[in-house]
């Protein structure tokens, strides 16, 4: 990742959101967008984690949310961020009595993996690859998974929608300020999304794909049965969604629609989110 651009990631995150996003929706055009995601996130784990205890590198995952959750269940996880809070409040985390213990939890370079050659059974990608804008460094992250990986082995990424920024503005109504205009036209056209506003709710510097692009930077490297899934769908735009997703019943429907849908192509580009997974051979 260029300096710049990763400065700016490193200094949004530093803002503090990330380690509680995922429960309490901060940052999010709607609070209940975090617990949708990490719902769909945890499924789609769970369908395809091995089912025996397993090496698993958690690049890019921030404070810990989906490495502590794997640790209790008994996997081996090693946490890498780059961003150097993230790391102190996994290992706070890490320091309470009732916590799982992680094999290692450290600030690293998803482009620089300081990990032997065929070193883990699973590796998660779920935020270098939007944040790296340059090809190029797309190329280098998934190459360095691929080479750490060992035979068989799994890669679980995420990506952000192209359209995202686009249907944020929708369902908020934002759609005649000038500058969020321009914003969205250039994410669309570009994939490359820059936020001209000191708003950090437009996000920072990263790199939003189209599906079949995710899938293809992916099998490119040389993973093998990639496939790719939306992880919300098209649940966001739920009338009154925080009235449904508080009521058991409403709740399993829109994941049980989640799941029907999640590799349906022609309304893949709505979910905020989209997750790959692939193998190496």
């Amino acid at each position: 990742m260029g300096k710049k651009a990763q400065d700016e990631v490193r200094a949004y995150y530093e803002i503090g959101w990330e380690k509680d996003r995922l429960s309490t929706g901060e940052g999010h055009v709607n609070a209940i967008e975090g617990q949708i995601e990490k719902m769909r996130t945890l499924q789609l784990l769970q369908e395809f984690l091995p089912r025996r205890a397993c090496i698993i590198l958690d690049v890019g995952g921030a404070a810990g949310v989906y490495s502590f959750w794997l640790a209790g269940l008994g996997h081996q996880v090693h946490l890498l961020d780059l961003t150097p809070m993230h790391i102190e409040q996994a290992k706070a985390a890490q320091d309470l009595a009732q916590s799982p213990k992680l094999a290692s939890c450290k600030i690293g370079d998803a482009c620089e993996l300081n990990f032997s050659d065929n070193f883990a059974d699973v590796i998660l990608c779920m935020g270098p690859l939007y944040h790296l804008p340059d090809p190029s460094e797309r190329k280098k992250c998934l190459s360095e998974a691929f080479r750490v990986l060992k035979p068989g082995g799994l890669l679980f990424a995420v990506s952000i929608s192209r359209f995202v920024s686009m249907l944020d503005s929708f369902r908020i109504g934002a759609i005649t300020d000038p500058q969020i205009t321009k914003m969205i036209e250039h994410d669309i056209a570009t994939g490359c999304h820059i936020n001209p506003t000191k708003n950090p709710m437009l996000f920072t510097t990263a790199h939003f794909a189209r599906p079949e692009e995710f899938r293809e930077e992916i099998s490119k490297v040389g993973f093998c049965k990639v496939d790719v899934m939306a992880i919300e769908g098209p649940m966001l735009f739920v009338k009154n969604i925080e009235k449904h997703w508080a009521q058991k019943k409403a709740r399993e429907s829109l994941l049980a629609f989640a799941k029907q849908v999640e590799r349906e192509p022609s309304i893949m580009g709505m979910s905020n989110h989209v997750a790959a997974v692939g193998y190496k051979p």
